[in-house]
């Protein structure tokens, strides 16, 4: 049997109506209203169970709507009013522009007032401004005595604002816009395309880039690297647009390079945070700084691994934080993308 139909027939029995039934009265569900900017992430809109006097909403199930040309659809979770109750979650997506919800659970517990379930979208990159609506429809609700519980609608919305950000992929609310764009205004970065100009945040960081990263923040932000004589890495040419970063980023003593016999650099691999660590150590002290030795902070990284000195430095310093903190772990080969790289940037050079 599909998922879907089950948890229909699972709702359904939740319906029957008992010996001992109390009315079932009535409720309200809504969704909310929030603002949002052309390539805006994350944004996360709940949807609210406002129960009437003497009425009480033990399981629910609702169509969450939003038009898919303006809204991307990321994911639904369960809302605090009903984690609190032991409720569970389960959606689906049955048409382009639906999202369907089923709050359920083996427990007849009340659901309390509050946020029922959240919705979180992306806005795509150039969505129209305005309000774009996000209804609901076919919601029923069961009482704790299994009897239906007549529901009143209240529609929401994103209400998508004008962005001044100077690059069409980076909204004023990404967590690291102000970063990004200062880093565009003193001349650091030019972005992933200029026509039309993006910087392409959630991008992972190759090693190419990254030697732009490193070379204009030892060099400064006007430095542009001379064209080499010959390139000292293989798999490197001149038609690649990081010829020159490269082989600058080689004679500033910050890359060995990836591999030897012959000597490459793997131009298109990701920069992990353990490098990254290495990289803007740099750029904060100087091309030839060298971290103490390891306390054995991490839990990830043993003592004698190479790294583990330049991460914990790292973290000392307030450049990077740990990615989880129970157990305390660096994470070190997980790889770094281009908004956090450019917060990395900021932190090192003092710009913030």
């Amino acid at each position: 049997m599909k998922k879907p139909l089950l948890l229909a027939l699972v709702f359904s029995l939740l319906l029957i109506p008992s010996a001992w039934a109390a009315p079932p009265g009535s409720a309200t569900l809504q969704v909310g209203q929030v603002p949002g900017y052309p390539a805006s992430l994350d944004l996360r809109v709940p949807i609210t169970l406002l129960n009437d006097p003497d009425t009480a909403v033990s399981a629910i199930n609702f169509d969450l709507t939003y038009d898919p040309a303006v809204l991307t659809f990321k994911a639904l979770e369960l809302g605090a009013s009903a984690a609190q109750a032991e409720k569970t979650l389960a959606s689906s997506q049955p048409a382009a522009g639906v999202v369907r919800g089923v709050v359920y659970g083996l427990n007849q517990n009340a659901i309390g007032d509050g946020v029922l379930a959240e919705a979180v979208f992306d806005v795509q990159i150039g969505a129209p401004l305005g309000s774009t609506p996000l209804g609901l429809e076919n919601v029923t609700a069961a009482n704790p005595d299994a009897l239906e519980v007549q529901m009143t609608l209240v529609a929401g919305s994103v209400d998508i604002r004008a962005s001044d950000s100077p690059f069409i992929d980076v909204a004023p609310d990404h967590p690291y816009y102000a970063d990004i764009v200062k880093l565009y205004d003193l001349g650091f970065v030019a972005g992933c395309s200029l026509d039309p100009p993006m910087y392409c945040p959630q991008d992972l960081l190759r090693r190419s880039e990254m030697s732009v990263f490193n070379v204009r923040g030892l060099h400064g932000a006007d430095f542009s690297p001379p064209w080499p004589a010959s390139q000292v890495f293989a798999d490197v040419t001149e038609q690649d647009w990081h010829y020159e970063w490269v082989n600058q980023f080689y004679l500033d003593g910050q890359t060995a390079g990836c591999g030897t016999n012959p000597l490459i650099f793997c131009p298109d691999d990701y920069t992990s945070r353990v490098m990254a660590a290495v990289y803007f150590l740099r750029v904060q002290n100087g091309a030839d700084f060298t971290p103490p030795q390891p306390s054995g902070m991490f839990s990830d990284m043993p003592t004698d691994y190479w790294g583990t000195k330049w991460a914990e430095e790292a973290v000392r310093r307030g450049l990077m934080e740990p990615c989880n903190t129970e157990p305390l772990e660096f994470c070190p080969a997980d790889p770094v993308d281009r908004g956090y790289t450019a917060h990395l940037m900021v932190v090192a050079k003092g710009l913030e």
